[in-house]
């Protein structure tokens, strides 16, 4: 806030040359100013976190992005492994009762 003191300063013999107004007005006048630094300050201050905000947010959703990408790669592995133990399972009934229709034409 080293600044807004200069300001205020620089202000001050400005306005004491150029300003023969009474002291009261004139203060409430160097508030006035004052007040607009201090907001313009806040401003900054409010759109840089703002922006840092912005930025963190960017970044997450970046990583999420990547994160889902990298499982629904694993889920459609999952998927397609199950798939394919599902056929095999299947492939392995049907050679099993394929055994058991010859054993059993053997025995009779």
């Amino acid at each position: 806030m080293y600044h807004i003191f200069l300001f205020q300063k620089d202000f001050c013999t400005d306005f004491h040359m150029c300003c023969d107004c009474e002291p009261l007005l004139r203060c409430k006048l160097m508030l006035k100013y004052n007040q607009t630094f201090l907001y313009l300050d806040a401003s900054r201050e409010i759109n840089g976190l703002f922006a840092k905000f912005a930025d963190v947010l960017s970044e997450k959703a970046a990583t999420d992005t990547s994160m889902n990408q990298e499982l629904e790669g694993i889920l459609n592995e999952a998927r397609n492994l199950e798939a394919h133990l599902l056929q095999k399972k299947k492939r392995l009934k049907q050679t099993l009762a394929q055994i058991s229709d010859k054993l059993n034409s053997h025995e009779g």
